[in-house]
């Protein structure tokens, strides 16, 4: 329909341009859907109307040459140079029951009024209170609506037969404008069906005379004297300090980054994807009750977007529940552990920001671990990159303003051997010299 005959150019002339934006969403959302159901008339029906789209439309662009018409709540936060209000006499309706009141233990109970001759006392004053929060919204918005005009304001409003309330938008105005403004009588003609009424014009002047409308108690509050400068203002300003990217510890310009093992080595084609299932493991597994922990894992391993086969699943599964153990790693997913913590501090002018894949704290010691996956293993700790021991070493020397009594040591698991490997703190220091 839109495509065929300028359809969609015949339609945006009858509605204008502002059909734009809900036509061109109506087809995005009919491509979502034929991307990802079944393909038919009523199921996209069913699905378009069990949704919920909705189009934001930025209503204070400049040059806007065009009418808006609106409710008052939505003209909240908008501006015009000129605004009509069209609906001015007319009041809301009464106020329905049922009334809510307290019934104990914070609960409400409804009370029913089928006729408001028959209203018992608790529901009379039930209904006063609604009537009276009726009101009080009902004059806020003829607030709003008062306050939305730049520079010209017109309160229409067309009556039948019956006489409108006494309290509409109109009267108030009318009665509220009386007293502070100039009022001109004028007379209008309606061009469709002749019938003239009669109109009033307020005017007020916008701002006074700032030279001439002083009075003489403001005339003595202005200062004449000259100010005594204290100093300060004549010092320069102090040189601030460059704005510099966080050091990542995990990154350090200028040190290389350890090969990684070989692709040509034995269960390379899952390599990387089993490193970082690791991680994750390592991370969700320990606030698991040990029972559980062998379930969680083959449910996180079986989703199907990761395209692992039962073999896999198995292995990876294995070799991570392994690490809880290992007696050697059992301090590390114990009590006081925590996993992904994100750190902050200023070293020596630069700010290093990282985050810890496993940080232990005692009553005086602190453990930092980083997993290695997919790295070669190291013999020994002469062996471990560079860029590693400054990552610790970065670490370490964050958290010893956080941890200022405790004896904090750094270690690196790696987690295809696995392996712990704990660095000594002389070659940490080293690293910073």
């Amino acid at each position: 329909m839109l495509d065929e005959d300028d359809g969609r150019a015949r339609l945006i002339a009858r509605l204008g341009s502002e059909a734009e934006d809900p036509v061109n969403e109506f087809l995005e959302l009919a491509l979502a859907f034929e991307r990802s159901q079944t393909p038919s008339l009523q199921g996209f029906l069913r699905w378009f109307e069990s949704g919920q789209s909705d189009i934001k439309r930025d209503l204070e662009q400049a040059n806007r040459d065009e009418v808006r018409i609106m409710t008052v709540h939505g003209a909240k936060g908008l501006q015009a140079p000129v605004v009509i209000l069209p609906d001015t006499m007319s009041a809301p309706r009464p106020v329905e029951g049922p009334y809510w009141t307290d019934a104990g233990d914070g609960e409400e109970m409804p009370l029913w009024t089928p006729l408001t001759r028959d209203l018992a006392p608790p529901a009379a004053a039930l209904r006063a209170q609604a009537t009276a929060a009726q009101a009080e919204e009902y004059h806020r918005l003829l607030y709003v609506a008062l306050t939305r005009a730049e520079d010209a304001l017109f309160i229409a409003g067309w009556r039948g037969r019956n006489k409108p309330p006494a309290d509409c938008w109109y009267d108030l105005v009318k009665r509220g404008l009386a007293a502070i403004a100039e009022t001109e009588t004028f007379t209008f003609t309606d061009a469709v069906t002749g019938i003239s009424g009669e109109g009033l014009r307020y005017a007020r002047p916008q701002a006074p005379d700032a030279r001439t409308n002083w009075g003489a108690s403001d005339k003595a509050t202005v200062r004449s004297e000259t100010p005594v400068l204290e100093g300060w203002e004549r010092t320069p300003a102090p040189q601030e300090a460059p704005d510099r990217r966080p050091l990542a510890p995990s990154f350090v310009d200028g040190d290389d980054e350890p090969a990684v093992l070989s692709p040509l080595g034995p269960d390379s084609a899952h390599r990387f994807l089993k490193g970082r299932l690791v991680h994750g493991l390592l991370q969700l597994l320990p606030d698991i009750a040990p029972a559980a922990r062998e379930e969680a894992a083959q449910r996180f391993l079986a989703r199907p977007g990761l395209g692992l086969d039962e073999k896999m699943r198995a292995s990876i599964a294995r070799e991570t529940l392994a690490l809880f153990v290992e007696p050697g790693f059992a301090s590390l997913f114990g009590p006081g552990s925590l996993a992904e913590v994100p750190i902050t501090g200023i070293i020596d002018g630069d700010v290093v920001s990282g985050q810890i894949d496993r940080l232990v704290v005692s009553a005086d010691k602190v453990l930092v671990v980083d997993y290695k996956t997919a790295r070669p293993v190291p013999e020994d700790t002469n062996r471990v990159p560079n860029t590693y021991l400054r990552q610790m070493a970065l670490y370490r020397a964050v958290l010893k303003g956080v941890f200022p009594d405790h004896a904090i040591t750094c270690a690196l698991l790696y987690t295809a051997a696995p392996k712990l490997i704990t660095l000594p703190d002389g070659q940490l220091d080293g690293v910073l010299a």
